[in-house]
């Protein structure tokens, strides 16, 4: 017998044996790990299970594949014993069934590159991380919402799965209540067939026109195509109030220049008040949105309807300036002053702070260019064309037989009082065609205020209209006139009287003209591309009416109680355009005159 250190050679041959089933241990023991890691479609060591699942039969898509997330407990670092060494060498393939609760067999395909990748939101500090479980689970077929679970690469060490998230919304203190009815309205109205005369059909040339006026005067001035006047009347508002969003305190200080942007934004965080909303009814020129506000409380009364309007003139800015502090601090003391929201809950406001929205910011930003040689401001839009005269109402381009043109009428495109190339020519002007018609006729508005700059006075009615009709607007600008006057002992708010002649020079249609206009009956005429009156038969302009009470056509008013008024802030060319001496005239101007409390004391005013 061979011995050697004390064993025999026979031993030596068993621990041989016994070293090289040891090792074939150990390489069945890793093929069980490389064929676990295979099937379930993990890194060594097991952090996730993918699990692909599509509604394609055959070759599946991956581009649609929805993926689902579980958590897998890492694989053990020992070695598992196996006790039947023979089963090892006899079993050419292993296979392994992960034990998934409740869940189908699971089909994997090593290849997945086609699946997008999503993308992770890093703010998730309100949303729990899962963590890995013991039991893997399955995610829901259909997950939430706003939580979408996303297959990213696990990393090497500690891995967390981040679903994506979407932004919520901050909701308001309890639920909103009430919407505006002002849309809904719209929705249901035809404009179009409601304002025109139903006589003629299409514009006609001015010339054929003009053989039936010999005897009345001359046409100047192109009326407005009938095409463009059904898109401005047309045209659908779009909602641009901010629900959802926590309203912010605001102070508009008058002493500070306000540029487009900080306008925009302002009426965005007004509209983000209960009751107040935002529309966007037009887009100016150059691209900038038209914005209108209204504040509508919800209540069970029958609620005045009080218009405002501002700068339509660029350089007069006080009118926007003046209308946006005026709206911001109504709607804020509203929120602690029970009298003050009781007030609003009983008469609803609308307005259009800013019209010439291009022309604001050219004085702003590039004002020498907006300025003439001898100093002049513009007071124009930017092309030229003045907003105030620029309306198709009853005095577009007529000059009344025995008159002439008014000399301060321009012929061409300038800084002031060209009416335009014809009628309703403007954005801004169709724009406010279409607000001043659904809150005159639609809605029944009581009274309008339009706010221009320097002078000090206040125009009241249309030599035009019946006297009892103007009589309204004089009693609005007398009530208006003891508000800003009341403790003055200085300069005062006076009146100003218009000629008889008033609108019959060619002086082309202003705002107010046109809003009166609507409430006693105007209708749009197609041939002549402005407003007319009609006795179901023909079409009467305004030189061949002259005066309402000298009439004797039947003319249907369908607002006869309206009253409108145009407001002179300030005094002196000093108060117009963006200057720091302009704004702090204007800012003196609204605390000394009581701008802050015309708005409370208008609902007072209505006849």
């Amino acid at each position: 017998m061979n011995v050697r250190n004390g064993k025999s050679e026979k031993d030596r041959t068993k621990e041989r044996m016994g070293e090289r089933a040891r090792e074939r241990i150990k390489g069945k023991a890793l093929l069980i790990k490389l064929t676990l890691m295979i099937t379930l479609m993990i890194p060594y060591p097991g952090t996730m299970i993918a699990e692909a699942s599509s509604t394609a039969k055959g070759n599946a898509d991956y581009s649609n594949t929805s993926v689902n997330l579980i958590s897998v407990p890492d694989q053990p670092d020992t070695i598992p014993q196996l006790t039947n060494i023979s089963q090892l060498t006899d079993a050419p393939q292993l296979t392994v069934t992960p034990q998934l609760t409740d869940a189908p067999q699971l089909t994997v395909t090593p290849q997945l590159t086609d699946v997008p990748q999503l993308t992770t939101t890093p703010q998730l500090t309100d949303v729990p991380q899962p963590t890995a479980s013991p039991q893997p689970t399955m995610q829901p077929d259909t997950p939430d919402a706003s939580i979408t679970p996303t297959p990213t690469p696990a990393p090497a060490t500690t891995p967390t799965i981040t679903p994506t998230v979407e932004p919520a919304v901050t909701p308001l203190p309890g639920v909103r209540p009430y919407r505006s009815n002002t849309l809904n309205l719209m929705a249901g109205y035809d404009y179009i067939n409601n304002s025109i005369t139903g006589i003629s059909q299409g514009k006609v040339s001015r010339y054929l026109l003009q053989l039936g006026l010999m005897n009345v005067g001359t046409l100047r001035g192109n009326g407005m195509p009938y095409g463009e006047y059904k898109k401005a009347m047309g045209y659908m508002w779009s909602d641009a109030t901010e629900y959802g969003k926590a309203p912010v305190n605001m102070r508009i200080d008058i002493n500070k220049t306000m540029d487009y942007k900080a306008y925009t934004t302002i009426l965005k965080q007004l509209s983000r008040y209960e009751g107040v909303y935002l529309y966007k009814i037009g887009t100016s020129p150059e691209g900038r949105a038209l914005y209108a506000v209204e504040i509508d409380m919800d209540s069970d009364y029958n609620k005045n309807v009080i218009m405002l309007t501002g700068q339509v003139h660029a350089r007069e800015f006080g009118g926007g300036t003046f209308l946006v502090k005026q709206l911001v601090d109504l709607v804020q003391k509203a929120q602690t002053d029970a009298k003050t929201m009781e007030l609003l809950k009983r008469n609803k406001y609308v307005a259009v702070p800013v019209i010439n929205v291009d022309g604001r910011e050219a004085l702003i930003k590039t004002p020498g260019k907006y300025t003439t040689k001898g100093g002049i401001l513009w007071k124009a839009y930017p092309n030229g064309t003045d907003g105030g005269r620029n309306f198709p109402g009853l005095q577009w381009g007529q000059i009344i037989k025995g008159s002439r043109l008014r000399p301060s009428i321009a012929s061409k495109p300038g800084y002031a009082n060209y009416p335009g190339t014809y009628a309703g020519s403007m954005n801004e002007t169709k724009a406010l065609m279409k607000w001043l018609y659904h809150y005159i006729v639609v809605e029944k508005a009581d009274i309008y205020i339009d706010m221009h700059n320097q002078g000090s006075i206040i125009y009241a009615g249309k030599t035009w209209q019946t006297k009892a009709q103007a009589r309204k607007s004089s009693d609005l600008r007398t009530g208006v006139m003891k508000v800003l006057n009341q403790g003055i002992t200085k300069r005062k708010y006076t009146p100003v009287y218009e000629s008889t002649l008033y609108g019959m020079r060619g002086e082309g249609s202003s705002l107010t003209d046109y809003a009166i206009g609507l409430a006693i009956g105007a209708r749009f005429s197609p041939a002549y591309g402005f407003s007319a009156f009609t006795d179901g038969k023909k079409e009467y302009i305004l030189m061949q009416v002259k005066d309402l009470d000298q009439t004797k056509l039947k003319i249907s008013a369908p607002n006869p109680d309206f009253a409108a008024i145009t407001l002179e802030i300030g005094y002196g060319a000093n108060c117009l355009g963006n200057s720091s001496k302009a704004r702090t005239l204007l800012a003196n101007e609204y605390n000394y005159y009581n701008y802050g409390k015309l708005l409370e004391a208008l609902p007072k005013l209505i006849g």
